[in-house]
């Protein structure tokens, strides 16, 4: 299974998920009673944010790791969608954008489509059918833009790194054959001397 690694300097991604988490758990402290948001919500907040925080160290080093990592945050977000506070949906958007990195770009669209899935599922569920549709296509509209611009970003990175190593690739060839080619000359003009001698 192929994965799409993004470069080592670019985090951009997954900086996003740490502006939407605390939105969440901020729209359901405004939204839901104190006691409902400490007991019921916030824990799952809590749990989605320490496995997203672990998630770039396990996702790079224990190969299981991603099989456990999206189901389970995907649960969490649906259960926390079924709170029916819009800005919990927004987790979804952190989890696209790495699943580009985690797996191939066929089982991150099939992820990408089960969190689409599940989002309709939790509008549809708790919205009227015109709010729930517009709400979903909004969703998809910044989703499909945020993760098709940390794929392009990522990709230009890696073209850049690969551009980079050619060129330097290019100047040893090139000095190589600049010592080659001093060589050559220098035996060709003692091979001279040595001739007129």
């Amino acid at each position: 299974m192929k994965a799409f690694n993004p470069a080592p300097a670019y985090r951009g991604g997954y900086w996003i998920g740490w502006v939407l988490i605390p939105v969440a758990a901020l729209l359901l402290r405004i939204y839901l009673p104190l006691g409902t948001m400490l007991a019921r919500q916030l824990p799952l907040i809590g749990v989605f944010a320490v496995l997203y925080l672990a998630s770039p160290l396990l996702l790079a080093r224990v190969d299981w790791f991603r099989l456990i990592y999206f189901p389970l945050q995907a649960c969490l977000v649906f259960t926390l969608g079924l709170s029916a506070i819009d800005g919990t949906n927004l987790l979804y958007f952190p989890l696209c954008l790495q699943a580009p990195h985690a797996f191939g770009r066929r089982i991150a669209l099939g992820w990408m489509l089960v969190y689409s899935a599940l989002l309709a599922l939790t509008l549809f569920s708790s919205k009227p059918f015109w709010e729930a549709l517009a709400l979903l296509l909004l969703f998809l509209a910044v989703g499909s833009f945020l993760v098709s611009y940390d794929i392009l970003y990522t990709e230009t990175q890696h073209a850049q790194a690969e551009s980079r190593r050619l060129l330097e690739d290019l100047r040893s060839a090139h000095s190589r054959l600049q010592e080659h080619a001093a060589r050559a000359e220098e035996l060709a003009a003692m091979r001279e001397r040595n001739r007129i001698a």
